[in-house]
């Protein structure tokens, strides 16, 4: 009987380092897929912090800009890396996306002409001077120049608003004289 089952045994024994071998490759994958699961639990968690980031911009209010100032002091790094990408390099075209209009038209830098005081929160106008400090020499000005240039772009969208609107009512009352 072992003569009759000898060549399967030699059979099965030439599979053992076949067996060996892919138990090693299954293992070497297994290790490679839970690595690949930890980078994309990690990733998955960052997205949802980019999202709460991003949700914050623009900033309207003086509550979420004091939220924002207390969220720079304890966390300053990622919404730093935030402004940089709002601001792209040019912060008198893209000011409007790190403030909304309400902290645009309400604030100056050091409070003059009867606004408030963007340097009262200081961890945000240190973030935003940094910022700006990347593509600009005199951070300090250009951030002065465009809380100005971005007020008169909104007063002249105004004014165009206004005589827009002007001529439509005018326009409309001209065409309701025709119907009578």
């Amino acid at each position: 009987m072992y003569k009759e089952t000898q060549p399967f045994i030699c059979f099965l024994l030439a599979f053992v380092p076949l067996h060996h071998a892919a138990q090693k490759q299954y293992n070497t994958l297994l290790d490679i897929l839970a690595e690949h699961k930890v980078l994309l639990d990690r990733t998955v968690a960052q997205n949802a912090v980019c999202t709460y980031i991003m949700g914050i911009f623009p900033i309207n209010t003086d509550e979420k800009l004091k939220e924002f100032d207390t969220l720079l002091a304890t966390q300053a790094d990622p919404y730093i890396r935030q402004i940089n990408l709002l601001l792209g390099g040019n912060a008198e075209r893209n000011l409007h996306q790190v403030f909304g209009h309400g902290i645009i038209m309400n604030f100056y830098v050091d409070g003059s002409f009867g606004k408030k005081r963007l340097q009262d929160y200081s961890n945000v106008f240190t973030a935003i001077i940094d910022a700006i400090s990347t593509f600009s020499e005199s951070s300090d000005k250009t951030l002065r120049a465009v809380f100005q240039r971005q007020k008169k772009k909104f007063f002249k969208q105004t004014s165009r608003n206004k005589g827009r609107d002007k001529e439509q009512h005018e326009y409309e009352g001209d065409s309701s004289d025709k119907d009578q």
